[in-house]
C-alpha cells in the first residue's frame, strides 16, 4: 500500500548524512534533533510497524552507528 519502506527510509538518512558531511555540516547535530523530536512526539506517534519510517529512536540508534563511518569516509570536500 505504501510506496516506500522502512529499509529505503533508512537510506536515503543514511545518504543524507553522506550528502550532509560532504557540504561540511556537524552530522554529529542529527542525533540531537530526533532526540528532540522523540521528546515532543513522546506519546503521541504511532507504532514502527504501522509506518513506513523508521521510529525516531531506531533512527538515533542507526545514525549513531553510521556517524564515525560517515564522517571518515565522506569528509566535506574542501573548495578552492
Amino acid at each position: 500500500m505504501n510506496p516506500l519502506s522502512r529499509k529505503q527510509e533508512s537510506e536515503a538518512e543514511y545518504r543524507g548524512l553522506i550528502v550532509s558531511s560532504l557540504s561540511g555540516y556537524d552530522i554529529r547535530e542529527t542525533v540531537k534533533i530526533w532526540e528532540r523530536m522523540s521528546k515532543l512526539n513522546k506519546g503521541k506517534s504511532s507504532p514502527e510497524f504501522m509506518s513506513t519510517h523508521p521510529s525516531a529512536e531506531n533512527r538515533i540508534k542507526k545514525i549513531n552507528e553510521w556517524t564515525n563511518e560517515v564522517t571518515l569516509e565522506y569528509p566535506p570536500i574542501k573548495v578552492s
